[in-house]
């Protein structure tokens, strides 16, 4: 039979756990408050000599009359990023391609069989995101080959900065140091940015404005980062292709959205996905028919180690 004054003594164990546990609860929760509450600093931070390497696929989903996929297409490639010199109040960086391999397949599915573009290559540039106006994107390509294959290449070289203008808050009305905190990016005419002559000229882009989120933290492999959502609808697309003595205009519109994962340690993107509807109207023969196109694109951009770049860049194909 348990005495009375054991009683007392469970029921004081009891209550002074119950009252750890309700202090800990707390003391949680004001951590967490505290974490939602508090401001961070997502300034991209690149310091005289980083070097980054980047993995970056893209898939392209092509669609039929019924919304179908009736041929998927795959660009798959990695490149280094190194700080040159700041000059001028511009940061200058070394990009440099392992390469770049491309391949397709009829139908949604994956695609295995690919080849390399040779002149993916140790393809090279220096790049400075201020030398970027909306009628130029400052990068030689003339030794691009002026082929459907080329101008997909040429795309990829745009795609991989793409990412870091989304998340330089420079460009945008205001910055984001708050969960829940978004901002918008304001709308842009893009005259020419994406001319590939001979084949495509006369390109326009109207971008639409893009609103990014800072929705959450989370970690990736194992490093606290900034959770950020964004979001472009209804961007204006015109160009024209010059193929078999015809010039062709084109007219779409493009819808994307995606996320990019910040370090706050590094501050440095460590992962970045965009998916990228576009509907487009080509008109074809005399009289002219409108013909209506719809693609899909999914982007990846991953962070990789030195090691897993040059294995990369090894590889055989």
């Amino acid at each position: 039979m348990i005495s009375v004054r054991n009683s007392v003594f469970i029921i004081a164990h009891v209550f002074m756990l119950l009252f750890c546990l309700v202090s800990n609860l707390l003391s949680q929760d004001g951590h967490l408050k505290n974490a939602l509450q508090r401001e961070y600093d997502l300034t991209l931070k690149y310091d005289f000599g980083d070097k980054d390497f980047y993995h970056i696929r893209t898939v392209y989903l092509e669609m039929n009359d019924t919304g179908k996929v009736a041929k998927t297409r795959l660009l798959d490639g990695g490149f280094s990023r190194e700080v040159l010199r700041f000059k001028d109040s511009k940061r200058y960086d070394r990009f440099v391609w392992k390469h770049v391999k491309m391949g397709h397949k009829m139908g949604k599915s994956q695609v295995r069989e690919t080849k390399v573009l040779p002149y993916s290559r140790d393809f090279r540039y220096e790049f400075s995101e201020k030398d970027m106006t909306p009628e130029r994107f400052p990068v030689d390509v003339t030794s691009i080959p002026k082929t459907m294959e080329g101008y997909n290449f040429f795309v990829k070289l745009i795609d991989a900065h793409t990412f870091d203008v989304i998340s330089n808050f420079a460009n945008y009305e205001h910055g984001l140091s708050k969960i829940g905190q978004t901002a918008e990016l304001p709308e842009q005419e893009l005259q020419g940015i994406i001319d590939f002559p001979p084949l495509f000229t006369d390109t326009h882009f109207a971008q639409a404005p893009i609103f990014t989120t800072f929705q959450g933290i989370t970690l990736y492999e194992g490093e606290p980062c900034a959770m950020l959502a964004y979001r472009s609808d209804d961007s204006r697309i015109h160009m024209t292709a010059n193929m078999m003595d015809m010039k062709i205009p084109m007219d779409g519109t493009s819808y994307y959205w995606g996320e990019i994962l910040m370090s706050l340690q590094r501050r440095k993107i460590l992962r970045g996905t965009l998916f990228e509807h576009v509907v487009s109207i080509t008109n074809l023969g005399n009289p002219a028919k409108p013909i209506r196109n719809v693609i899909r694109r999914e982007i990846t951009l991953e962070k990789v180690t030195q090691e897993e770049f040059e294995n990369f860049g090894r590889a055989s194909f």
